[in-house]
């Protein structure tokens, strides 16, 4: 059983970390639930994960955080996806972990 105490689990963990979690607009069904859990999920994880010295994350081409378009709907995700996969860059690259890939 893996103790709720943070430094005794860290104790146990690997040194590095790697997150693939990924949904589609269609399961995620909103831009808010499609955006917290490509980018939320990802910055929980670093919080939780700040001691590990090497963290990956598998991140679609073309991502890009500064794109200006802002959807009305959600039902036009093609920059809206960019835009949401090149937060969560932004995000891992924010956290200061040592090594990214």
């Amino acid at each position: 059983m893996i103790s709720s105490d943070r430094s005794n689990l860290m104790d146990r963990c690997a040194p590095d970390g790697f997150n693939c979690i990924d949904t589609t607009c269609a399961d995620a069904r909103s831009a808010d639930t499609f955006q917290d859990i490509e980018v939320g999920i990802l910055e929980r994880m670093a919080k939780v994960a700040k001691s590990i010295s090497h963290a990956s994350v598998v991140l679609a081409p073309g991502a890009n955080s500064g794109s200006p378009f802002v959807p009305e709907s959600f039902h036009l995700p093609p920059f809206f996806y960019e835009k949401t996969i090149g937060l969560k860059e932004r995000a891992l690259t924010s956290t200061g972990f040592p090594r990214m890939a």
